[in-house]
């Protein structure tokens, strides 16, 4: 056990570090839900609030893919941590929706110094374990997020009230400053992007980076979509469930929870398929279940609907995410990992505010649930396209003596 633990201390470290980074963001999101639907807010103003969860992060991903090359990713999760905590620690005092919205779009500023870093640290580290790994590390974090993050927040809520459970979740921002440095300081930048300095040309050449690599661009609007089904379902489909269904919030709650329960154990486990099943199948497969997913959500047969399409939705999410990691790392090990870190962060935020924009300004006009239909299209064209020309791995990523080297020391 000994031995094992010290031939794995950085993943031991790095999990734990993903776990509560994840439980924070986890018990904060559903804590917003509910307090919205307690504010009474009307469906416009929902848009709004889950609409500004993004909107900071679509800003700042860009810039921060760019400093974590700079200044070391410890440094930018320390600063975001500390900056989102101070927000936490006030918004249980929001007296309406829109006050609501203002907190929750601050604090999205925030959560790009959090998560580009863990990103960058995360495809250094993946050029070391390979493939067969690729989820492991957003396991770990969708752990606390969507397992352990929706129990908490209900179980606080209960025990407490908002503005405690807020209170708490500014701690666990605190806490996870502190494990910051020990997890993160083994990140190394590649050496050509060490002595860039952020401008208005470098944002712009991340942009182009995207527009000269077809598989980035390919890879990009496919976490964009998926993003934006994830983000509409772990919003709204807490309001659905409650509005339409009848369901209390811990019911409303376990929706999320299932999803990401089944989310998580494919992140775990289908690296280990992927080199037998391949990407092209994996894609396929992926955009298949995620499309029957959206139509069980979309045409609201009843109850058992929603918990069968929480598990498909989750078996294809998994799926979707393990080869899409991986195929993030393979370039970001030859275009830099801080520029595609900050790349991947962007488009993902990207696709979560145009999902919250969509219900907001849509679900007054067609009702929530039926807007699951709007993304159904998106996914059939990607089926037709894997078809058509599939995606196919162009390098496989392997270990390398240089990150070895430095996951040892």
């Amino acid at each position: 056990m000994n031995r094992f633990i010290v031939e794995h201390q950085f993943l031991l470290r790095f999990a734990l570090l993903q776990v509560f980074a994840g439980i924070s963001v986890g018990v904060a999101k559903l804590t917003t839900s509910l307090f919205a639907v307690s504010l009474q807010s009307s469906p416009a103003e929902l848009g709004i609030i889950a609409a500004a969860q993004s909107a900071g992060i679509l800003v700042m991903s860009l810039p921060m893919g760019v400093l974590v090359d700079q200044f070391g990713p410890h440094r930018l999760f320390i600063t975001g941590s500390l900056l989102a905590a101070c927000v936490y620690a006030v918004i249980g005092w929001a007296t309406g929706p829109l006050l609501l919205a203002l907190c929750t779009f601050l604090i999205s500023f925030c959560m790009p110094f959090r998560f580009v870093s863990m990103n960058a640290v995360f495809m250094h580290q993946l050029t070391r374990v390979g493939l067969g790994k690729a989820g492991w590390f957003r396991a770990t974090h969708m752990i606390g997020m969507f397992l352990l993050g929706p129990f908490i927040a209900i179980a606080c809520l209960e025990a407490f009230d908002v503005k405690a459970t807020y209170l708490l979740v500014s701690m666990a921002f605190l806490l996870t400053a502190l494990m910051a440095p020990s997890v993160m300081r083994v990140y190394r930048p590649l050496t050509q992007h060490t002595e860039e300095k952020f401008s208005l040309r470098e944002w712009g050449n991340q942009f182009l980076l995207m527009k000269e690599n077809h598989e980035l661009r390919t890879i990009s609007l496919i976490e964009f979509s998926s993003q934006a089904v994830m983000q509409f379902y772990s919003f709204f489909i807490v309001v659905i469930a409650i509005s339409a269904y009848g369901f209390s919030a811990a019911a409303a709650a376990g929706l999320v929870t299932l999803q990401g329960a089944v989310f998580v154990a494919l992140l775990f486990g289908w690296g280990l398929l992927v080199s037998r099943v391949g990407i092209a199948m994996s894609y396929r497969l992926a955009f298949v279940l995620i499309a029957i997913s959206l139509l069980l959500l979309g045409t609201g047969g009843g109850t058992w609907t929603l918990w069968l399409a929480a598990g498909t939705l989750g078996i294809g999410m998994g799926v979707l995410q393990v080869v899409n990691i991986g195929r993030f790392a393979v370039i970001g090990s030859v275009l830099g990992r801080g520029r595609i870190a900050g790349v991947n962060a962007f488009v993902g935020p990207a696709g979560g505010l145009f999902g919250g924009i969509a219900g907001g300004a849509l679900g007054h006009l067609f009702g929530l649930q039926v807007l699951f239909l709007l993304f159904l299209p998106i996914f059939m064209f990607f089926i037709w396209d894997q078809f058509r020309k599939p995606l196919v791995a162009e390098a496989e990523l392997q270990p390398s003596e240089e990150t070895q080297m430095e996951a040892g020391g």
